[in-house]
């Protein structure tokens, strides 16, 4: 789930900057010969630390008629994880995903392979053009058809940091103290007629989410945070659904990207395959 969060995100901010400078290109005089092309500047996006109390809804363990196991932090990664067949996913090599992502009406594809350790790399075609992103484990890259001039840049900072989290597609619970500082069972929230269990993580940068579990299934319902980037800022919102079993693997084919209660992307995933042959070679940045 870890990798779907940073993914969805992420896609949405890189996608819309790249649109915007493919836009700029479009309008601007083709540049001279002496003019070096610059990699677009994608900014990561910022997350906040909420205010307490974040929501009216929230029902504490001693309200809430369930047992004191159920508001046990180690109890419930247990059983999500359980849920989710972890176990198994930890013994893939490989994956590869294949789906549409549907954003401001238009759809377009995606294909996201990942191989064991922490290689990358995802394609998406818009309006028929490609944008690329990968890692190698080392090193991270972008490659957008429509740029001008160089269309393939090494990524550094933040932009390296978020690929190197997006590489791993173990779930977000699996090894959690590695990725958080803290995670405490938050008591339930009711969302419309449903109790969900609250997790609140504190990650290991200090920043803050909030994740809920479904109270039947233990799977992921959402993921809440405050997000703060040049075009947008607020509560950034991902919802997870219409999860599917593969080789007793449980994965979400659908996710929704809601920032202050608009929904901006949506995925769908189409397809999932795992074990699969992935050349060394389609994660390396190109020589030429």
């Amino acid at each position: 789930m870890n990798y779907l969060i940073k993914l969805i995100i992420t896609t949405v901010l890189i996608t819309i900057s790249l649109i915007s400078c493919k836009e700029t290109q479009d309008t601007k005089e083709p540049p001279s010969k002496d003019t070096v092309s610059q990699a677009p500047e994608i900014n990561a996006p910022t997350y906040l630390l909420p205010q307490e109390g974040i929501s009216d809804n929230q029902i504490s363990p001693e309200e809430a008629e369930h047992t004191p196991i159920e508001f046990d932090i180690n109890a419930l990664i247990e059983r999500h994880l359980l849920a989710v067949g972890q176990d198994k996913m930890s013994k893939v090599k490989s994956m590869r995903q294949k789906g549409l992502l549907i954003q401001q009406g238009k759809e377009n594809t995606f294909v996201v392979h990942f191989k064991r350790p922490l290689k990358y790399h995802s394609e998406i075609t818009i309006d028929g053009e490609k944008l690329i992103q990968a890692f190698d484990g080392d090193k991270g890259w972008s490659y957008a058809s429509w740029l001008k001039e160089t269309k393939t840049h090494e990524l550094k900072g933040d932009q390296l940091k978020q690929l190197q989290e997006q590489s791993s597609f173990d779930d977000l619970f699996h090894n959690w103290e590695k990725k958080f500082s803290k995670l405490e069972a938050d008591g339930l929230e009711k969302i419309g007629n449903t109790k969900y269990y609250r997790i609140k993580g504190v990650r290991q940068a200090g920043t803050l989410i909030y994740i809920y579990l479904d109270p039947k299934t233990f799977l992921t319902y959402k993921t809440k945070e405050t997000m703060k980037t040049p075009q947008y800022e607020g509560t950034a919102e991902v919802y997870f659904s219409n999860y599917k079993s593969i080789n007793g693997i449980t994965l979400p084919h659908q996710i929704t990207f809601k920032l202050n209660n608009e929904t901006m992307t949506e995925l769908r995933f189409v397809s999932t395959e795992f074990d699969i042959d992935i050349d060394d070679g389609l994660f390396q940045i190109p020589k030429s």
